[in-house]
């Protein structure tokens, strides 16, 4: 059945303002969205703990800054907190970087399991499950 808009136009009765999920219509909507929109957005440039990790992994760029303390468990200690952060707000462009907010950035990677605390031990985490490249056999 159709009626017409408010433009004089038919439509459809019933008709969804959005199109159905499977229709022709939303293949057509998705080919004119930016391609961020397709897919799980993820943003650009290296992330807090990959920073780490790198440090972790090429001591000689960066010596004494962070060490392993346990390589085959994923728990390491940072020996220059106040350093790291610094390296880090320049990386990211912000000369205002703290070790206060950069552990602050660090504790939401917890839920995602990409790193622990490690219980009684000041500067001390450890890598989780869900963080990738830093084993030693790991490619």
């Amino acid at each position: 059945m159709c009626v017409n808009n408010v433009r004089g136009q038919k439509k459809r009765q019933g008709a969804s303002r959005w199109p159905v999920e499977g229709s022709a219509d939303i293949k057509k909507t998705q080919d004119h969205l930016p391609k961020s929109h397709n897919k799980k957005h993820t943003p650009r440039g290296t992330h807090l703990w990959e920073f780490i990790r790198d440090i972790l992994l090429h001591p000689e760029k960066n010596p004494g800054l962070i060490k392993w303390e346990d390589r085959t468990e994923g728990v390491f200690r940072f020996l220059k907190s106040e350093a790291v952060a610094q390296l880090w707000g320049k990386k990211k462009n912000n000369s205002s970087m703290t070790y206060e907010k950069l552990s602050r950035a660090m504790r939401y990677y917890y839920k995602r399991e990409i790193l622990e605390r490690v219980d009684g031990r000041r500067l001390v985490y450890k890598f989780g499950k869900n963080a990738r490249g830093w084993r030693e056999n790991e490619n």
